[in-house]
This record gives C-alpha cells, sequence and structure tokens, in this order.
C-alpha cells in the first residue's frame, strides 16, 4: 500500500496538473513511469518470478519441514537464548519510568518466555504499518533488539538464503531466461532491429 501510494505521488509531482496528462491516479502513474501490464503464470506454476511457490523441493524440503523447524539450527539458537532474552525484557518492564514490577512480576510467575518475542513482533509490526516507534519497542534493551534481529536473520539465512542448495539453485530459471534475454536482444540491437521485438513470456 505505502509503494503504492508513493509511486502516485511522484507521478502527481510530475503532473503538475496538468488534466490531459494526468486525469486520475491510475492513468498518471503509467503515463509517467511507462508501467506495463504483465502476464504471469498461476502462483503454482509460475517457475521464473514464483519459485518459492512453484518448487515442490522447497515445499518440502524447506518451508514445509517441520524437523529444521523444531530442531534446526535456528530453532536451536532460539532455545539457547530465549532465557536471556525473557530476563532482558523482564528487566526493562521493570525500569520502566511508569512502574512495571507487577508486570514483570506476572511475567517471571507465568514463566511466558515466548513475551519476548511477541513484544518484538508488536513493536516491529507498528513501526511497518503505521511508521512509527511502538510503546512495545520501549519494552526491549538495545541488546535485546541486537540478539532478535540475529536470530531473524539466521532464520532467514535458512529459509531464504544459502542454507539449503534449493534455496538458490531453484532461481537458475529466472536467471537463465534474463541472461538469454538480454543475450538475444544485444544481437538484435547489433543486428539494427528493435530491442522489444522479441515477444513477451
Amino acid at each position: 500500500r505505502d509503494g503504492g501510494a508513493s509511486a502516485t505521488g511522484s507521478a502527481n509531482d510530475d503532473c503538475h496538473g496538468d488534466a490531459d496528462v494526468c486525469p486520475n491516479d491510475s492513468v498518471s502513474v503509467r503515463h509517467v513511469h511507462g508501467a506495463v501490464p504483465v502476464k504471469s503464470n498461476p502462483k503454482e506454476a509460475d517457475t521464473r518470478l514464483r519459485f518459492h511457490k512453484a518448487c515442490p523441493a522447497y515445499q518440502i524440503g524447506v518451508k514445509k519441514n517441520e524437523t529444521h523447524r523444531r530442531e534446526g539450527p535456528a530453532a536451536l539458537l532460539e532455545e539457547r537464548l530465549r532465557p536471556e532474552l525473557f530476563q532482558l525484557l523482564v528487566e526493562q518492564v521493570r525500569a520502566h519510568p511508569r512502574g512495571g514490577n507487577h508486570i514483570a512480576d506476572a511475567l517471571v510467575t507465568a514463566g511466558a518466555q515466548e513475551a519476548t518475542t511477541l513484544v518484538w513482533e508488536l513493536c516491529a509490526l507498528e513501526l511497518a504499518v503505521h511508521e512509527r516507534v511502538s510503546p512495545y519497542c520501549e519494552l526491549l534493551s538495545a541488546r535485546a533488539i541486537e540478539e532478535l534481529e540475529f536470530l531473524e536473520d539466521v532464520a532467514t539465512y535458512w529459509v531464504k538464503g544459502y542454507g539449503f542448495s534449493i534455496n538458490y539453485e531453484m532461481s537458475c530459471l529466472l536467471f537463465e531466461d534474463l541472461v538469454g534475454a538480454t543475450a538475444r536482444a544485444a544481437a538484435r540491437v547489433a543486428a539494427g532491429q528493435s530491442e522489444l521485438a522479441e515477444p513477451p513470456l
């Protein structure tokens, strides 16, 4: 939503109130930025642009791999750091200027060690959606934030990064198509033809 709003705003800025050029937002974006429709296969069959959805090996071996989710490196690291992160949260709650001793005591009594992750997600969500620092963020120390970010990086490494070879191998079709299309376009230009002569996929 935010990206679309900014694109529209940029287009309207370039229009300078010209109703013939920019009769409405959708037309102005198409006119100024030269956007074209993109026809794509259903996500389950689009091996180029949606390989995360279209690759069965990835879905079975990575995305829906319950053993890795429970016992993989990211899960083991989170299990090891969870008590420390919980203690950091309790200390931060107790030190809150509005007084949080009773809340901290309740957290300790309940043994709600997963509360740290919940607070972190609420902090990030409000920042992303409303573009403001959430009060939940005040309950996380700088050290806790660093460790939580590191946990997210480790999890992403295994799910989307180099943790499993299938993560990057399944994008080969896209890059093969990109390199091939670029080479063919360069050959057509060298031959004096239009680089847009090749029909879209």
